[in-house]
């Protein structure tokens, strides 16, 4: 206690909160990392460096011989060759350090790449653990020396808790969105529940009564407004329609599914709704014959193409847009090009989110139904803006026992 020189009363000492301390310094501190770690790390390092590509090649290896962890990788032998080189990347770095922010960042990143894919946590922590056992087997081969090899191998575990912790956390972040989007989505559901539940006797009376003004009147001028009246309540219904699929979990109906088609009957639909203009085009590329045929929900697939179509057309305000369908040995790939305004920067990272919309009056469901349908067949959807000017939007659908070769 201090005495208050005023009127010699005791008063608390103030206290100060402690000193923020940054999440890595926090693990390090957990795990015991510190600089004799970090030197031995980067002694092993000129001895470790030529078994690097031995190491990422067993790791996926290890990966791809589990199917759930395969299908992560949509981008076939490719994907493989660049992810390993990465992986040799890691390696380098991780034995070399420094290990600051930086890293911390650089770790985060990956981390976030393996949540991106769909890498099961499970794999990535057993793959993980592979690697550590290989690098224990170069501190027993190249420190004979009994201390010495102890304090390095202490080292390698330590490094590795670390690296397995700022991974994890990513996953944790990721599965911290995936349930506030889901409580979101719930309340989503429940209101669209309600409001469609609501809304559909209304839109039906309407409809009906459109129905009888087209055949009791023969007025052009009054037509038009039935006309834009039916549109509204077709609007309306695709509004309601839109809401309670995205919150409902309907099970996938894989049939064969000719792209081509389908791309025909969206952009058909799209000309008969208005959106498709005579100065507008629609596109249709495929890299070979197979690149059109799949199994997949048809009216699932149909939905999300249209989507993807109606965005290009309407929010990004282009004249031309391109779908372009490639095959690789493990996915179908689904590209739709177009020559409009892009995405704004502000929007791109979060134009998958339910009620995000550039337009004014857009209901921001377009593009988070092409997520939740690709995903639901186990696929992923990015969007992108084209260094050419447009956007593009890539949807990767993993390939399916059954799919023409």
């Amino acid at each position: 206690m201090v005495l208050d020189a005023s009127n010699g009363a005791r008063r608390r000492p103030i206290s100060y909160p402690p000193p923020r301390v940054s999440l890595l310094e926090d693990i390090k501190s957990y795990i015991g990392f510190g600089e004799a770690d970090a030197e031995a790390l980067r002694a092993l390092l000129p001895e470790a460096r030529p078994h690097f590509p031995g190491i990422a090649q067993r790791f996926y290896d290890l990966i791809l011989a589990h199917p759930s962890a395969h299908a992560a990788i949509t981008g076939g032998n490719e994907q493989v060759e660049r992810l390993k080189k990465t992986l040799v990347a890691w390696m380098e770095t991780g034995l070399s350090g420094p290990h600051d922010e930086a890293y911390f960042e650089r770790r985060s990143r990956i981390g976030r790449v393996h949540v991106d894919i769909g890498l099961p946590q499970r794999f990535m922590f057993t793959a993980m653990n592979a690697i550590r056992l290989d690098f224990h087997d170069l501190a027993r081969e190249h420190r004979p020396d009994r201390d010495a090899c102890k304090r390095t191998m202490d080292a390698l575990d330590k490094l590795f808790d670390m690296e397995l912790a700022i991974m994890l956390g990513a996953y944790q972040t990721d599965s911290e969105q995936r349930l506030r989007k889901r409580e979101r989505l719930a309340v989503i559901g429940q209101i669209a529940a309600s409001i469609g539940h609501e809304l559909r006797n209304p839109l039906g009376v309407i409809r009906s009564s459109t129905y009888l003004l087209r055949r009791y009147t023969d007025q052009a001028k009054a037509l038009r407004h039935v006309d834009k009246i039916e549109h509204q309540v077709d609007r309306c219904t695709r509004i309601i329609e839109g809401l309670l699929e995205l919150t409902r979990e309907r099970p996938v109906d894989r049939r064969p599914v000719d792209l081509a088609r389908l791309v025909d009957e969206a952009a058909a639909a799209l000309r008969d709704a208005g959106v498709l203009g005579e100065d507008a085009a629609i596109v249709f590329e495929a890299d070979d014959p197979t690149a059109t045929r799949l199994l997949a929900d048809p009216p699932m697939l149909g939905q999300l193409l249209s989507n993807l179509l109606e965005n290009a057309l309407v929010a990004g305000e282009a004249r031309r847009v391109v779908v372009r369908a490639t095959r690789t040995a493990d996915a179908h790939v689904l590209e739709v090009c177009d020559d409009g305004k892009g995405f704004p920067p502000e929007i791109l990272q979060r134009a998958f989110e339910p009620l995000v919309s550039t337009r004014p009056h857009g209901t921001g469901l377009g593009l988070s139904l092409v997520m939740a349908i690709a995903r639901r067949h186990g696929g992923t959807a990015e969007a992108a803006n084209r260094t050419e000017g447009g956007a593009r939007v890539t949807v990767t659908l993993p390939a399916m026992d059954g799919d023409d070769p």
